[in-house]
């Protein structure tokens, strides 16, 4: 989640890679999770924290009769997946929950040359998500829509991102109460701190370690350990089912 920055000649085409990259990432695990008679019941559509929680996702979703998608790539922005969004309205899924964290290097997304401050960014994402649920609401407009904050980021210059993140997703649900904040923190923070490890839950047994923690946190301070990804899924689906 890095500050905007005029990029250097290199960097549209890492850029351009990653969008390319990401869609071919997407279209293999559609191609893996075609929907079952009946639709698609969940899609989850986002940035790292959605790829690295995919695995766990589609487990649950399979284990409880649900068909579910899931595209996502790290680096990209809400509007990278403009277009694929379309399609995936086109299914009307019962639920479609996203989940970006602030990225802001991909071509949609490097708007201007000059410096972008972190709530300058979170505006743009903002407006992003307004005129993308527009359109996806115009074409399936009984999917319920789930949004994922970032959870708290351990550098201060990277937190400070989340943060005006955070924020913009508050908004975005108090102006459209139609769609319903997942809160992680509860599994990854609940003191709204970052945490790299936690007291392990009664489920986690397999990963849990000697002094009774389980490491949640890559060393990045950003991105998450299968532990970390599985409590990412598991509060998307409470909030999702409800519990």
């Amino acid at each position: 989640m890095p500050d905007r920055r005029r990029p250097p000649w290199w960097l549209a085409g890492v850029a351009v890679a990653l969008t390319v990259v990401a869609g071919a990432a997407a279209w293999r695990l559609r191609a893996e999770n075609r929907d079952r008679e009946g639709g698609l019941d969940m899609a989850l559509v986002g940035d790292s924290f959605a790829e690295q929680a995919q695995e766990s996702f589609l487990a649950h979703a399979q284990a409880d009769g649900r068909t579910a998608e899931v595209s996502a790539f790290g680096g990209i922005a809400i509007c990278d997946k403009r277009d694929q969004l379309a399609d995936i309205a086109t299914r009307a899924p019962r639920v479609l929950v996203l989940s970006f964290a602030g990225n802001d290097i991909t071509p949609c997304m490097l708007r201007t040359d000059t410096p972008s401050s972190s709530e300058q960014t979170a505006e743009e994402y903002q407006s992003d998500f307004e005129s993308i649920l527009a359109d996806f609401r115009a074409t399936s407009p009984h999917t319920k829509v789930y949004v994922v904050p970032p959870p708290p980021i351990r550098d201060a210059q990277f937190e400070q991102n989340a943060a005006a993140m955070r924020s913009m997703y508050g908004r975005l649900v108090d102006e459209l109460p139609d769609i319903t904040m997942v809160d992680v923190t509860g599994q990854l923070g609940p003191d709204h701190q970052f945490h790299a490890s936690l007291p392990c839950e009664d489920w986690e047994t397999a990963v849990c370690q000697p002094d009774g923690t389980v490491v949640l946190r890559q060393d990045d301070g950003i991105h998450l350990s299968p532990a970390g990804a599985e409590r990412y899924t598991r509060a998307l689906l409470d909030t999702i089912s409800g519990r």
